[in-house]
């Protein structure tokens, strides 16, 4: 994805799991959090001022619904 790569993360305190989008100099820059308490409901959070080709946004929301389920 052009020097950006995505994980997976768990948070404890917000009970839900993240699909999080990761720069070349390994910052958080942007992430789908699927709220568990919330039954499954999803949000889209950015970290600070983001510039990411929409290409790779894109990608990376097709990503976060595969890895969810989500249509």
């Amino acid at each position: 994805m052009n020097g950006y790569r995505t994980q997976i993360a768990s948070d404890v305190i917000r009970d839900g799991l993240a699909v999080e989008l990761i720069d070349s100099g390994g910052r958080q820059v942007m992430e789908v959090f699927r709220y568990d308490a919330g039954g499954g409901s999803l949000s889209f959070n950015t970290f600070g001022e983001v510039s990411v080709p929409f290409s790779v946004i894109a990608d990376f929301i097709a990503q976060a619904m595969a890895e969810f389920g989500a249509s």
